[in-house]
């Protein structure tokens, strides 16, 4: 038997997500390249509300095919840092940022778009829209998280295979918000699309 993909073991930890009634999101590189360019990636990103209800009966659905540590897990919800789970088998990895959700935070929730993330599963799964990873990715660059060039490299083909869709205005409210405008402004230039 083939071992699963890493968008099967995904779509593994959203249906536990699902089920447990926990919002949540595809977020990072899979989101980036779901609306942009492809890339390698060895992980997926999720960013989850969970508390920590969720976490005894997340643990249980998971042990056995996954690696899950409910101390890590509690931990990483008590602080809204990330903790991973980790497929044995196939050794994928999942990141789940575990979110308290700011104002931006929610709007990324509220705008999720349905995506159908391993066809022919039929399962569609919540991923961040075009215009927040895009946003989402250039707070991650002001943070030097140590992958500058990727989060710029990722924003550009969003922004180049969306350009005829991507929500502007939306985008530079939330970026004068954060303070991403002159970023944004630059990328948007670069990348040649036209003013709303």
């Amino acid at each position: 038997m083939s071992q699963p993909s890493l968008l099967d073991v995904a779509l593994i930890v959203a249906a536990e997500f699902k089920r447990l009634g926990v919002p949540h999101l595809i977020g990072g590189s899979t989101a980036s390249m779901l609306h942009g360019e492809p890339r390698l990636t060895n992980d997926v990103d999720f960013a989850a509300v969970m508390k920590p209800v969720h976490v005894a009966a997340f643990v249980k659905a998971l042990q056995g095919p996954f690696n899950a540590d409910e101390v890590l897990i509690r931990d990483a919800i008590r602080r809204h840092g990330m903790f991973n789970v980790i497929h044995i088998d196939s050794g994928s990895k999942i990141d789940v940022h575990a979110i308290e959700p700011d104002k931006f935070q929610a709007s990324q929730l509220e705008r999720a778009v349905q995506v159908q993330l391993n066809p022919p599963n039929e399962m569609r799964v919540p991923v961040a829209s075009a215009e927040d990873i895009v946003l989402q990715k250039l707070l991650w660059h002001r943070k030097g998280d140590g992958a500058s060039v990727h989060q710029t490299r990722d924003v550009m083909g969003v922004l180049k295979a969306q350009r005829e869709r991507l929500d502007l205005a939306y985008m530079r409210s939330w970026a004068r918000e954060l303070d991403l405008s002159e970023p944004l402004e630059r990328l948007l230039c670069e990348a040649q699309i036209q003013q709303q």
